[in-house]
């Protein structure tokens, strides 16, 4: 694990393979949601993955709230630190938002590869934060009972229930017990579904859709006229469901590919 810093914070990030860079940004509580999938790519690429404040091995930052554009200006922050601006960036889940957000300040100019974006929201800890105050949210997400039970049901409802990921649900655990109060609590989901159309449109580049076959967040993509590729018989996760799968597509999408031995 590597680090920079951050606002006085000290901000993680794992790094592993050689070549082409590729960045990698996490979603909602699991900051390292990558599996298999981050070892494969990693045969062809140079792979960045940050863990964002508050997550895994990242401080939170004092007296910040941490909404999608604190986390943009993170990894803003890890671009600059490592030169890595034209870089294609892949972002998953809420990790989309941090991406577009961050091509929006200019300091990404790569392509992005964006899946499962939120397009809409649902379950009662989305309806917490978007009406109850950052400090009574920040209480309440210290709670045993909210990070193993309410955040899981909150989870399936937004991302499906393929039955791969209600599986995995326990896998979870360890992750939000790793996720300080601060990044469960500040972010205001029912807003920043609303803005992003309008955000999208102001990047100039070029971005890339997936979604997983049973996603439930892809019926929201619809009706904003989205055009996405489907990864079938996987779940909101696309890179954990079907990895290999995701790395087939992925590669083909990102420039530098290593040839393997006995290749063409």
């Amino acid at each position: 694990m590597n680090y920079f810093e951050f606002e006085k914070s000290r901000i993680a990030y794992d790094e592993l393979g050689s070549g082409t860079p590729v960045m990698l940004v996490h979603g909602t509580l699991w900051y390292s949601p990558w599996g298999k999938f981050k070892y494969l790519l990693a045969s062809s690429h140079r792979v960045i993955a940050i863990h964002l404040p508050g997550y895994g091995g990242s401080q939170a930052v004092p007296g910040r709230v941490h909404d999608t554009d604190l986390l943009a200006k993170a990894l803003c922050g890890l671009v600059d630190h490592l030169g890595l601006k034209n870089a294609p960036l892949i972002g998953l889940s809420l990790g989309t938002v941090v991406a577009v957000k961050a091509a929006r300040t200019g300091c990404v100019r790569g392509k992005l590869i964006l899946a499962g974006m939120p397009t809409k929201t649902t379950g009662v800890m989305v309806w917490m934060s978007h009406w109850l105050p950052k400090f009574v949210l920040r209480k309440i997400a210290k709670l045993n009972f909210v990070r193993e039970k309410i955040l899981m049901v909150s989870i399936r409802e937004n991302v499906g229930r393929h039955r791969r990921e209600i599986r995995l649900a326990g896998s979870f655990k360890d992750a939000v017990n790793r996720t300080s109060p601060e990044a469960i609590a500040d972010v205001d989901y029912v807003r920043l579904v609303k803005e992003l159309p309008h955000t999208l449109s102001e990047i100039p580049n070029e971005k890339i859709f997936l979604y997983g076959q049973y996603d439930t967040q892809k019926t929201g993509a619809k009706a904003w006229g989205i055009s996405y590729r489907v990864i079938k018989k996987s779940g909101h996760n696309i890179f954990y469901d079907q990895p290999e799968e995701a790395f087939r597509l992925v590669t083909r999408l990102l420039p530098g590919i290593r040839k393997q031995p006995g290749g063409n």
